[in-house]
């Protein structure tokens, strides 16, 4: 199922960025990817700045998160490490689209320990999957 507008305009207007969904072979169909730029306010990490877009024009500091729907749950996934986890890795599971769009937020501009986690300076080697 594809994310509606509404939802992604949300994400949007805070500044971040949102991929295209991903094609419908995918193995998370129809997933967007979302970013934050490092010039708008709210938690970073220096050391995985890197561009972002066709033309590379615009810089992201941040970790991609996953954001997807799929047999009735909402997916915001934070996953950086192949096979995985690794430090600071999650999936967190949603009822509605409007609890994950705040954990999504809450990841790019709340509490900075969940993104801090995924720093390569992070001694972390805990996972987390949250279901709500």
């Amino acid at each position: 199922m594809r994310i509606p507008e509404e939802y992604l305009n949300q994400l949007r207007s805070a500044g971040l960025l949102v991929s295209a969904p991903l094609p419908d072979k995918h193995v998370t169909p129809s997933c967007v990817r979302v970013a934050k730029p490092a010039h708008i306010p709210g938690n970073g990490l220096p050391e995985r700045a890197r561009t972002w877009g066709p033309f590379g024009d615009v810089v992201v500091d941040t970790p991609l998160l996953d954001f997807f729907h799929k047999e009735g749950t909402w997916h915001v996934v934070g996953h950086d490490y192949w096979p995985g986890p690794g430090p600071g890795d999650f999936h967190d599971e949603w009822s509605t689209p409007e609890d994950a769009i705040a954990d999504i937020l809450a990841f790019f501009f709340g509490d900075p320990a969940r993104m801090n986690a995924k720093s390569k300076e992070s001694r972390t080697s805990a996972s987390r999957k949250t279901v709500r």
